[in-house]
């Protein structure tokens, strides 16, 4: 399943509630957008 351009990635999500910097910096090293939204227009 392709996820839509510009929203949240779950994976991402999860890992900045649960304080697990090593994960978020990997994120960040993808280049993830970290001004997306999730599917309700949140952006967190």
């Amino acid at each position: 399943m392709l996820e839509r351009r510009n929203s949240l990635n779950l994976l991402f999500k999860m890992a900045v509630l649960a304080g697990t910097e090593a994960a978020v910096r990997l994120h960040l090293r993808r280049r993830l957008d970290v001004n997306a939204r999730d599917e309700k227009g949140v952006h967190r």
